[in-house]
C-alpha cells in the first residue's frame, strides 16, 4: 500500500486500505464504434498500438514513453502511440518534443475524450502505459485498461503494483531504464502466449478483486462497525 505507507512515514497512524473499483460492465466493446474510431483515427488493421492516456505531464511519463516508443520503432514499423488526454495548447511541449525526435507521425493526439467513450479506446489498443515517476496512489486506469483485458506495462512506483503483478497481468517496469521500457513493449508484442495469458488474468482480476459492487461492500463495513 504505497498510499499508506507514505502516510505512515508522516506519522498518519489508524488506517485501513480500500483500493478503488469499477463497474466492469461499462467497459464492454462494441466493434461498430471500436472499428469507427480505428478509421476516423487512422488506424489500420495490422497497428499494433500504444495507449497513454491520462493527465499529459512529466510526471505522469509521458515523455519517458516517447523515448521508449522512438526505440521500438527501431525494431517494428507498424506501431502507433496513442495519447489521449487534454492538451493545453496546441504547440504543447509534448508535441513539440514528438516533432523534434521526428516521431510526431506515428503519434496519434487524440485530445479529451469523453470517459463513456473510453471502452473503445482500450478495446483499440494492443498495449496500455501507465509510466508514473512519483507516488501515484492508485491510476483507474489499470483497472480499466483489465476489465477490457487489455495488458499492461506500469510503473513500479506509487500504488500501480498493488494491481499490476508482474508477469502475471501485466508487466512492471522502472519508467526511467529506457531499455527496460522498450524490451517490455516489445516482450509483449511479440510473445502471444504471454500476452493471452496477461490479457486473461487481468480480466479475471479486476472481476474478483476489484468490482465497485465489492469495494462498496468492504466501504460499507467501516461505516457500519
Amino acid at each position: 500500500d504505497a498510499l499508506r505507507e507514505f502516510l505512515l512515514i508522516n506519522g498518519i497512524q489508524n488506517m485501513v486500505t480500500i483500493h478503488n473499483g469499477i463497474d466492469i460492465y461499462n467497459f464492454k466493446p462494441y466493434p461498430d464504434m471500436v472499428r469507427e474510431y480505428k478509421n476516423n483515427l487512422g488506424i489500420k488493421e495490422n497497428d499494433k498500438v500504444l495507449l497513454f492516456g491520462g493527465r499529459l505531464s512529466n510526471m505522469k511519463g509521458a515523455k519517458l514513453s516517447i523515448d521508449s516508443f522512438i526505440k521500438v520503432l527501431e525494431k517494428m514499423d507498424n506501431i502507433k502511440l496513442l495519447i489521449v488526454g487534454n492538451l493545453p495548447k496546441k504547440d504543447s511541449d509534448l508535441i513539440k518534443y514528438a516533432k523534434g525526435n521526428g516521431v510526431f507521425d506515428k503519434i496519434i493526439f487524440t485530445g479529451w475524450v469523453d470517459h463513456k467513450n473510453m471502452a473503445s479506446i482500450y478495446h483499440l489498443s494492443d498495449i496500455v502505459l501507465v509510466p508514473s515517476i512519483y507516488l501515484d496512489p492508485f491510476p483507474n486506469i489499470n483497472l480499466e485498461a483489465m476489465a477490457c483485458g487489455k495488458s499492461i506495462i506500469g510503473t513500479v512506483y506509487g500504488g500501480t503494483k498493488e494491481v499490476v503483478r508482474d508477469q502475471v497481468n501485466g508487466l512492471l517496469i522502472n519508467p526511467f531504464d529506457t531499455k527496460q521500457y522498450y524490451q517490455a513493449i516489445f516482450d509483449l508484442l511479440n510473445n502471444s502466449d504471454l500476452y493471452t495469458k496477461i490479457d486473461k488474468k487481468g480480466k479475471d482480476i479486476v472481476e474478483k478483486e476489484f468490482n465497485i459492487n465489492k469495494q462498496i461492500d468492504e466501504i460499507l463495513v467501516w461505516y457500519n462497525s
